[in-house]
């Protein structure tokens, strides 16, 4: 970028964490979690309820300023872990709601906003005016929420709704230094799919202590009851994160890198990452997963065609054995057959009713009612949560960027070449179509749909750089 500020150092010549280097980034990111480790070894969580936001947001700050591509490795784990730290301090210290731990994902992300207002004519001069008209329309949200609303609960739904964003266009902001992001994110979620899996099997078969308190205090507390009985084999499992959906929010993008991975690790990621997600039974997640497959399909060569087909096949072979058996078959195929059972499905038919209950008064909410304000529809009601908490002067300026964005995430030149681009973008347009069912755009789903975005335009912004440049030197 030019004359880039400290904050947009040039990612390009740092080692992107390959052999835990670069050693002083690794040293910090490990020295937090051995801090974390050892005061809940030492029952000392009450101390993490606050220390671990802190803590994780003043390494997010060292990161970002020094190794940018590190930065986004770390601010993912964050948000894969966080909600496990927040239940094993609760076991310790006592039920804590709302937890103050739960914020540390979107304060981290908050981080990425320092460069990003530092490099602002840069940006829109890249071509990241979508980021900011999204952006835009959270703020406004935001200022509506303040005045109608709670402030605490505003400036909370605000990080979650407007952090993913910023995020996304971190990733695009270092466009330049595309492949070395690219070769983070895939490794990223693939070790994140292989713990998260692992950890959702043991949640499944032993219903860990710190799992089933929490899933008592939200029943008693909040009324939660969507997620199964406290026990082995009865819980609708969420492995680290605090809901099925949230953890097939996660686990979607990962299953869908495995196909456009070379680890050895691959295997065994897939088998636990796929279990957990059939586990958490969360259908829309479901559907998700399959829209970005037919569109990262749909995306590539014959050749990349045949082998994507050719792993779905060996994939179907080594699952379906397993999930034909017990435990396993009696928690999966009921919810299985149910996808092709909707006028008999009393959770969809219960959704129904309340879109068309509160559908006009959405459709009447101009101003709107800030930023996540769901106007009583719940989070299941996606479109609607968006009606009543943007408005239409919010809502029609956000899906516009969100469109643009797209837009410019599928001109890349090198898309079929590019077999990770594509499955990037499939990753998320299959994110976003939950938007029906979910509020795909804010929180760990936001955070999953922004990133695939922002990379997606990143690797057109860098392939179509790449190809100035032969076509420059050929001349």
């Amino acid at each position: 970028m030019g004359n880039q500020p400290m904050l947009f150092s040039n990612s390009s010549k740092q080692n992107s964490g390959f052999g835990l280097q670069p050693s002083d980034g690794w040293l910090v990111i490990l020295g937090f979690v051995l801090l974390t480790s050892a005061l809940l070894v030492l029952r000392q969580g009450r101390i993490l309820n606050y220390g671990f936001p802190a803590g994780a947001f003043l390494v997010g700050i060292y990161l970002y300023r020094k190794y940018p591509v590190l930065y986004f490795s770390f601010t993912m784990w964050v948000w894969f872990l966080c909600c496990l730290v927040r239940r094993i301090v609760d076991l310790q210290a006592g039920w804590t709601n709302p937890s103050p731990i739960l914020l540390a994902p979107s304060l981290v992300s908050f981080v990425s906003i320092l460069g990003i207002c530092q490099n602002l004519p840069q940006i829109i001069r890249d071509g990241g005016f979508p980021f900011l008209l999204c952006g835009a329309s959270i703020v406004y949200s935001f200022f509506i929420g303040m005045v109608s609303q709670s402030p605490v609960a505003t400036i909370i739904n605000f990080l979650g709704w407007f952090t993913p964003i910023s995020l996304g266009l971190h990733l695009f902001a270092h466009w330049r230094d595309y492949p070395l992001f690219q070769k983070n994110i895939s490794r990223t979620f693939l070790w994140g799919t292989l713990v998260v899996g692992i950890y959702g099997l043991v949640q499944y078969f032993f219903a860990p202590e710190w799992d089933t308190f929490w899933m008592e205090n939200t029943y008693r507390e909040l009324g939660l009851d969507s997620i199964g009985k406290p026990e082995p084999f009865e819980i609708r499992v969420f492995s680290t994160l605090n809901a099925p959906q949230a953890l097939g929010a996660m686990l979607m993008p990962g299953l869908l890198l495995l196909f456009t991975s070379k680890s050895m690790f691959r295997a065994p990621a897939g088998i636990s990452g796929f279990l957990s997600f059939l586990l958490s039974s969360a259908r829309s997640a479901w559907v998700s997963w399959l829209v970005g497959l037919l569109a990262y399909a749909s995306s590539l060569t014959i050749k990349l065609q045949f082998r994507l087909i050719l792993s779905f096949l060996i994939g179907i072979l080594v699952l379906s054995p397993l999930v034909a058996i017990e435990p396993f078959a009696s928690a999966i195929t009921p919810r299985v057959e149910s996808l092709f059972d909707v006028k008999g499905d009393g959770s969809v038919q219960g959704r129904a009713e309340t879109f068309n209950r509160l559908l006009d008064g959405a459709l009447v909410s101009f101003v709107g009612k800030g930023v996540g304000q769901d106007g009583g529809a719940g989070n299941d009601q996606g479109i609607l949560v968006l009606l009543f908490s943007l408005g239409w002067i919010g809502l029609i300026p956000y899906l516009i960027g969100i469109a643009l964005a797209f837009l410019g995430a599928i001109q890349n030149p090198a898309m079929k070449a590019d077999a990770f681009s594509s499955s990037a973008l499939a990753i998320a347009l299959g994110s976003f179509s939950q938007v029906t069912t979910n509020v795909a755009t804010s929180g760990i789903l936001g955070a999953m749909f922004w990133t695939f975005l922002g990379i997606g335009m990143a690797a057109t912004k860098y392939h179509k750089n790449q190809l100035k440049k032969i076509l420059h030197q050929s001349q």
